[in-house]
């Protein structure tokens, strides 16, 4: 029977067993019970945990013809069209779901990250103050909130909601990160600084770190190197430019790679190699301060 299946499924994620098994679970439960939304839905959700977008989609757009109003197919389906850039027809199907569940935190989440990608900055802050609202110990609305507020230049509130994602994901390696470039754009170059390191350590000592993350570590070696620039550290800022050109010639490699990197990113590479002349010694009174490569870089909630 179909509630069973899905029962099993749902004891499976308590469990926190790997989504391919949840995901066996609800194949078995198709081959064997009549095909429903539900069942859909949750096989679509198994293959988003895994990344593999283009499965999950296929999956959550079957629920959606068999319910076009199914809310968790809604909120899946719109996570990944959002994440493909695609955020007015994100925030339409979101529509929908908010007028069936309008305190759902996920969703205002959700809503947030599209409008923070249509760069409608005020509008992010106000869904996502929403979410928070309803879910305040929810780390991802946190880490959330504070890149909203970071576009926003309000980094003394960004670091705040950084700070508090530290606190509950203590092993999120973009939270310290970015607690680093607040505190260097609010010139506390000591906190700064050891906010880069850890963030480096966090992203080393990651369990699951490969190449996916690379992006990531050159955004911290960037920032870093473009930090301590900024405080005259021009011999280390040249090995955190190394570290980071090293990582950026192996996603040239690799064209799945370059796709993830924001353009911001390799400006800014670009301005630091030629303000720090790596084939010449710096000359830093002929130009200002480099400014740091912000992010709108987020996990979906």
């Amino acid at each position: 029977h179909e509630g069973t299946f899905l029962q099993i499924g749902s004891v499976l994620r308590a469990l926190n067993k790997p989504a391919k098994e949840v995901a066996r679970t609800y194949r078995e439960a198709l081959d064997h019970t009549q095909t429903t939304p539900d069942l859909l839905c949750q096989l679509g959700l198994c293959y988003l945990r895994q990344n593999e977008h283009q499965r999950a989609f296929e999956f959550l757009g079957n629920a959606l013809t068999h319910d076009p109003k199914h809310f968790d197919a809604i909120l899946g389906a719109g996570s990944i069209i959002q994440e493909n850039g695609d955020y007015d027809v994100a925030l339409h199907k979101y529509r929908v779901a908010v007028a069936q569940k309008p305190k759902c935190p996920e969703l205002w989440s959700n809503i947030g990250l599209a409008l923070l990608g249509k760069r409608k900055l005020q509008a992010a802050v106000s869904a996502l103050e929403k979410a928070n609202d309803e879910a305040p110990l929810e780390w991802i609305v946190h880490y959330n909130l504070a890149v909203a507020y970071l576009n926003h230049n309000l980094y003394v509130r960004a670091f705040h909601y950084f700070q508090s994602t530290s606190r509950f994901q203590d092993t999120f390696a973009p939270a310290f990160l970015y607690m680093a470039v607040c505190q260097a754009l609010l010139h506390d170059p000591a906190n700064a600084k050891k906010h880069f390191d850890m963030a480096l350590d966090k992203i080393r000592a990651s369990k699951d770190h490969h190449a996916k993350d690379i992006p990531l570590t050159i955004a911290a070696h960037l920032n870093y190197a473009l930090f301590l620039y900024n405080e005259k550290n021009f011999n280390d800022a040249r090995a955190q430019y190394r570290a980071m050109d090293a990582l950026l010639k192996t996603c040239q490699k690799k064209k799945d790679l370059l796709g993830l990197l924001d353009p911001e990113i390799l400006e800014r590479a670009a301005e630091l190699e030629k303000r720090l002349r790596l084939d010449e010694e710096a000359k830093p009174s002929s130009s200002g301060d480099a400014a740091p490569a912000k992010t709108d870089e987020r996990p979906t909630s």
